[in-house]
C-alpha cells in the first residue's frame, strides 16, 4: 500500500507542475498580445477616444547605442494582410538621454509579403498614436486611396518631456528644452539609424517627414530646420513657438521667442515643406493686447519670418486655422489627415 500511495503522490505532483507551467505560458502569451497603456502622458489636455483592438508585436531594444541594435530585435507583426500592424519596442534606450521610452512602428498592409520601400513619418508625442488609434486612420485613408502607404514611427514622450522638447542648444527661460540637444542626438544618431537598418524605408529628405504636438511640434520643427538633409517635411500641431528666453515683460516675451530668432538668423532651407495648425480656442492669452491669441500670433508671425526667406504660402507652407479648435488631441487628430495627405499624397 505504501508503494501505491507513493506513486499516487508522485503523479499528483507531476500533474501540478504541468498545470502550473501551462498557466505560466498562457500569461506570458497574453502579455505579448497587446500594447500597454502609455506610462508617460503629455502634460496638456487629452481626451481619449473609444479604444480599438490593435495588432501589436512587442520587441525589446535594450542596447546602449544604435550600432549595437541587431536583427535579433526585429519582429514580424501578425494580423490581417489588409490592416496596418504595429511593432512595439517597449524599452528603446538612448545613451544620450540615459533613459528608455516606447517606440511604436506602424507598418503598412502587406509589409511582410511585399518588397516595397516606404516613405517614413516620425511622430513626437507618439503616445497620441496609441490613444487615437492612428492605425485605423491609416487604414481608412489607404482604403479610400487618399494616402500612399507609409511607415509611421511614433516616439513616446517621457516624464522629462518639458526638458527634452524645445530648441536644441537654447533653453527657454524656465529650462524648457534644456535637453533638446540630447533629444535631437537621440533621434538623429540612435533612432533613425535603427529604423534604416531594420525596416524597408525610402531614404532622403523628400521621403522623410517629422511631426509633433505643442512642445513636440516645436521640437519637430527644430529637427527639420536644423537637419534639412534628413527631413524634407514637417507638421506642427499647435506648436509652442512661445518658448522664449526672457519672461520679464510683454515686450521681452514677444522679442525673445527662440524659434523666431533662429529662423531669422538662418539661411533658407531649400526644399523644406512646412505644415502648421492652430485653433481659435487654444487659449485666451494675448500678451500684446492686439485681439489675437498668442498661439495664433506666434504661429503666423513665424510664418511671416519664413516668408522673408522666400518661402511661399500655399506652396512651401500650409497653414490651417480652425475656428473653435482647441489645444487637445481631438482637434489635432481631426486635422491629422490633412497633414498626412499634404505630405504623402
Amino acid at each position: 500500500m505504501s508503494s501505491i500511495s507513493c506513486r499516487v503522490r508522485n503523479f499528483v505532483a507531476l500533474l501540478t507542475v504541468i498545470l502550473s507551467f501551462g498557466a505560466l505560458v498562457a500569461c506570458s502569451n497574453e502579455g505579448v498580445a497587446t500594447s500597454s497603456v502609455p506610462t508617460a502622458s503629455p502634460t496638456f489636455q487629452v481626451q481619449p477616444s473609444p479604444t480599438t483592438a490593435l495588432t501589436t508585436t512587442v520587441v525589446s531594444a535594450t542596447a546602449t547605442t544604435s550600432a549595437q541594435f541587431t536583427a535579433a530585435v526585429i519582429s514580424t507583426p501578425g494580423g490581417a494582410s489588409n490592416d496596418t500592424s504595429i511593432v512595439t519596442i517597449k524599452d528603446f534606450h538612448s545613451s544620450f538621454l540615459n533613459n528608455d521610452r516606447q517606440v511604436d512602428i506602424f507598418l503598412p498592409p502587406d509589409y511582410n509579403t511585399a518588397t516595397t520601400r516606404y516613405k517614413v513619418l516620425y511622430m513626437n508625442d507618439g503616445n497620441f498614436a496609441y490613444t487615437y488609434n492612428v492605425n485605423k486612420l491609416l487604414d481608412k485613408l489607404y482604403s479610400d486611396n487618399q494616402l500612399e502607404k507609409i511607415i509611421v514611427v511614433a516616439i513616446f514622450s517621457t516624464s522629462a518631456r518639458n526638458s527634452e522638447y524645445g530648441v536644441a542648444g537654447i533653453p527657454g527661460f524656465d529650462s524648457v528644452g534644456d535637453k533638446a540637444d540630447l533629444y535631437s542626438k537621440f533621434v538623429i544618431e540612435e533612432l533613425l539609424p535603427y529604423i534604416k537598418k531594420n525596416y524597408r524605408i525610402q531614404e532622403g529628405p523628400a521621403n522623410t517627414a517629422i511631426m509633433g504636438f505643442s512642445l513636440g511640434g516645436l521640437m519637430a520643427f527644430d529637427l527639420a530646420w536644423q537637419h534639412p538633409d534628413l527631413f524634407g517635411k514637417v507638421g506642427v500641431f499647435s506648436g509652442s513657438f512661445w518658448v522664449r528666453t526672457d519672461n520679464e515683460s510683454a515686450t521681452t516675451r514677444q522679442n525673445s521667442r527662440i524659434m523666431h530668432k533662429v529662423v531669422r538668423e538662418s539661411p533658407k532651407r531649400v526644399g523644406l515643406k512646412m505644415w502648421f495648425y492652430a485653433g481659435t480656442k487654444e487659449e485666451t492669452d494675448d500678451r500684446d493686447g492686439n485681439g489675437v491669441i498668442d498661439m495664433i500670433q506666434d504661429t503666423t508671425e513665424l510664418i511671416d519670418v519664413l516668408k522673408t526667406k522666400g518661402y511661399q504660402l500655399g506652396t512651401d507652407i500650409v497653414y490651417t486655422q480652425i475656428v473653435g479648435g482647441t489645444h487637445s488631441g481631438p482637434s489635432w487628430f481631426k486635422v491629422l489627415p490633412d497633414f498626412l495627405k499634404s505630405a504623402f499624397q
